[in-house]
């Protein structure tokens, strides 16, 4: 048996007393247990927002003052709905034309919220006293580039990360970091829109490096937006570790995509937000 199957088994283990009722040696219920039940709710309140909050991350982007003072963004902007698959777990988000009209859709996947928040709650857990858990995290998870609720929550408890609810502020910073990576790929995908991207399905499969100065100007586009929202402090940590844990899985070899490999866009991060990497313990992947 492996280490880690040997701590899945202790962590199922530690689940079903708490699902039973497990009780100290005087009969009650433990304390510890009781924690440990709360903790696992908020948990799993915690990797699905409210529309309340979708709204306004959406608003942060829609209303910035990037889009605003500029007629074509606002424009285009106008023209934008916004569609939340939360059942569809990619991990990704979208721009494209609307089906019905000429107008735009931005698409974002359950996968791409769930991995998000919980990439956040290791930043998080990072920040309020356990320092190098984002690092830790990204060098383990491994998703295939899909995020189901199952497996969210199976990567909470195997990472402990279930229970960081109990350290003091470690909620409200997470909630704060994935405001900010949220944030962060919307505004992505809306620059796509501002910047007449929106090409159609097959567009850049014929025009790979095309498609990869898209991707770089939309990264430029979003991180005008980004730093004057009410997330702001947040922004970096979180876009940070986004495409920290990308490179990580991506690694070195170099793929047949029309995005420019993560590790350049990690490292145009890093280079810009070097304090705030350090902090993390974000370095290049080798």
């Amino acid at each position: 048996m492996t280490r880690m199957e040997e701590f899945r088994q202790q962590m199922a283990a530690r689940m079903e007393a708490l699902r039973t009722g497990g009780t100290d040696a005087g009969g009650q219920q433990s304390s510890a247990a009781a924690t440990r039940l709360s903790a696992t709710s908020q948990a799993a309140a915690y990797l699905t927002p409210t529309m309340d909050e979708f709204q306004q991350w959406w608003d942060a982007v829609r209303g910035s003052m990037h889009v605003r003072m500029n007629e074509s963004y606002n424009a285009a902007a106008a023209k934008v709905k916004f569609q939340y698959l939360s059942d569809d777990d990619q991990i990704n988000a979208g721009a494209g034309r609307a089906q019905d009209g000429d107008g735009y859709v931005i698409v974002f996947y359950g996968g791409a919220v769930r991995f998000s928040r919980l990439a956040s709650l290791a930043v998080a857990v990072d920040m309020c006293g356990r320092p190098g858990t984002a690092s830790r995290f990204a060098k383990t998870i491994d998703n295939g580039g899909m995020m189901s609720r199952k497996m969210a929550m199976d990567i909470m408890t195997d990472c402990g990360l279930d229970e960081a609810f109990a350290l003091p502020g470690v909620q409200t910073k997470a909630q704060a970091v994935s405001a900010g990576m949220i944030i962060g790929i919307l505004a992505h995908e809306m620059g796509h829109v501002c910047l007449g991207h929106v090409m159609g399905p097959n567009y850049y499969k014929t025009n790979q490096e095309i498609g990869r100065n898209h991707e770089r100007e939309a990264d430029s586009f979003a991180s005008s937006i980004t730093a004057a929202t009410p997330f702001g402090e947040y922004v970096y940590e979180g876009t940070l570790f986004w495409h920290y844990v990308l490179a990580q899985q991506q690694g070195n070899d170099a793929v047949e995509s029309t995005h420019p490999l993560e590790r350049e866009r990690l490292e145009n991060l890093i280079r810009a937000n070097s304090t705030k990497a350090s902090a993390l313990g974000i370095a290049m992947p080798r």
